[in-house]
């Protein structure tokens, strides 16, 4: 009999030590909706799991991208006249490349249904390509392509929309994000001619330019009237585009350094839901062009 309850004793533990362990074996190895474990997708391709949106089943992330502050222009619902509209978003940003053993209407069916899971409004989607969604301050960027698809997450940053302070902050600006949005000028509601209280924020954009001889510009504007129309607010912005560059080459830049481009309200930088989202869209914008 003793010698019967000796292996017992030593069993015992040893089966104890095994249930303990057991459920943090079957933790380490839960599967995702792809048959394989979390961790697999990091360790084979280097890409950590993109937490905003999961991959689709059969998804094997390719390629990646992360960086702390990127712009990406986010495609939106055409405007009434059929013009394109976009709104561009900065903040840090994720990318994921992945590829498929779907169909490219099938991938995009399947993202469609995805995206409100993940708690994401799908602002704009053109079959069976592209797809913009927003949940909050984050956006998604979806492009799909045959039997590849590819996800651009933006976090989006608060946007600044005070008056520049001097041709310092004006270079930073530009060598940072190639583009800087200006405000504090101010147009006669008539004919939308520069106001002389502008001076002082002109006078920091003249000496930039001035300290860059070669460098060739747009001159962007941008406005959204509450209770007016996009025809109006474009041609107020192409206008006031127009007032910019006339103003810079009186005061000394080559005229061929300059581009007046009017958007209207085509390029939102937020929503335009409060007396702040409004002062934000108002705004002119310069921007590198290609020399």
């Amino acid at each position: 009999m003793a010698a019967f309850r000796s292996p017992f004793r030593l069993a015992f533990p040893v089966a104890f030590l095994c249930i303990l362990q057991f459920p943090a074996i079957v933790s380490a190895q839960q599967l995702d909706p792809n048959g394989i474990p979390y961790e697999t997708e990091e360790q084979t391709s280097g890409c950590a799991r993109l937490a905003a949106l999961p991959p689709l089943p059969s998804a094997k992330v390719v390629s990646c991208q992360n960086s702390n502050s990127l712009e990406i222009s986010m495609p939106l619902k055409p405007d009434a006249n059929g013009y394109a509209q976009e709104k561009r978003v900065r903040g840090a940003y994720e990318f994921r490349e992945y590829r498929t053993k779907k169909e490219q209407e099938s991938t995009f069916d399947n993202l469609l249904d995805a995206l409100p899971m993940a708690s994401f409004t799908v602002q704009y989607s053109n079959r069976p390509a592209t797809i913009t969604a927003r949940n909050g301050d984050t956006w998604i960027l979806i492009n799909v392509s045959d039997d590849f698809y590819n996800v651009s997450v933006v976090h989006e940053a608060k946007v600044s929309c005070r008056p520049l302070k001097d041709a310092d902050q004006i270079s930073r600006e530009m060598q940072e994000h190639n583009r800087i949005a200006i405000y504090g000028l101010q147009f006669s509601p008539e004919h939308h001619i520069i106001l002389e209280n502008s001076s002082e924020t002109l006078t920091a954009l003249l000496k930039y330019l001035k300290q860059n001889p070669d460098l060739p510009v747009f001159i962007e504007s941008h406005k959204f009237t509450t209770g007016g129309t996009e025809d109006k607010d474009f041609e107020i912005t192409r206008e006031r585009a127009n007032a910019v560059v006339d103003w810079l080459v009186a005061n000394g830049i080559q005229a061929t350094r300059l581009q007046a481009q009017p958007f209207g309200r085509m390029k939102p930088l937020s929503g335009n839901n409060t007396a702040r989202d409004i002062q934000c869209n108002e705004r002119i914008e310069i921007s590198k062009a290609a020399k």
